[in-house]
């Protein structure tokens, strides 16, 4: 179970990337992330689906368009009908000297919310307040745990197993599941273009 996300008094608290990928209070998202991006330019969708339990529905997708000049990767509800939010993978091909290709993260409305970036064995996502999310683990197997600036879980990925096509993606309550996603494959673009 995870522990409550209640803010402490004098902490500035960030409106969510992705209102309506908010998990609600006392809930829990598990979802299966299929494990598809590459390290190098895609055009693909990637459903996000319920976990099998769950009848292994679509919930939402993330759209994968890196062949034109504004590569990245566009989180939209079901069919694309709504953009949700944005992740640049720009950075990712013009290789900026000296540095680690920083990915910037906008709201729907295409106004910067965040950028990620990977340090010392970590991926950070970043706001003008400071760290929202830091994911640690195994990033190859899919074995990885997020938290928040604080410390505190936010959620857990693990690798998928028997029947399922891709590594399992737990959010827990009042994390803001769009935001989590995205980092993910953030990740799974960089790692895999670091090793292409």
């Amino acid at each position: 179970m995870a522990p409550s996300r209640e803010s402490s008094p004098g902490r500035r608290t960030v409106s969510p990337l992705c209102q309506q990928l908010v998990v609600p209070e006392r809930s829990k998202l598990q979802c299966v992330l299929p494990d598809t991006v590459t390290g190098t330019r895609q055009d693909l969708v990637v459903s996000v689906c319920s976990v099998a339990a769950r009848g292994g529905l679509p919930l939402f997708q993330a759209r994968v368009a890196e062949q034109g000049r504004n590569a990245g990767i566009h989180l939209e509800t079901l069919g694309g009908e709504e953009r949700l939010a944005f992740l640049s993978t720009q950075e990712l091909w013009v290789q900026p000297q000296g540095r680690e290709p920083r990915m910037d993260i906008a709201k729907a409305s295409g106004v910067k919310y965040a950028a990620i970036m990977k340090g010392e064995g970590v991926y950070t996502v970043t706001s003008n307040l400071g760290p929202l999310m830091v994911f640690s683990g195994d990033f190859q197997r899919h074995d990885v745990e997020v938290r928040d600036g604080q410390g505190q879980v936010l959620a857990e990925v693990n690798p998928g197993s028997g029947s399922v096509a891709g590594y399992v993606v737990t959010v827990f309550p009042c994390v803001d599941s769009g935001l989590v996603i995205l980092g993910l494959l953030a990740i799974d673009k960089r790692e895999r273009h670091a090793h292409a």
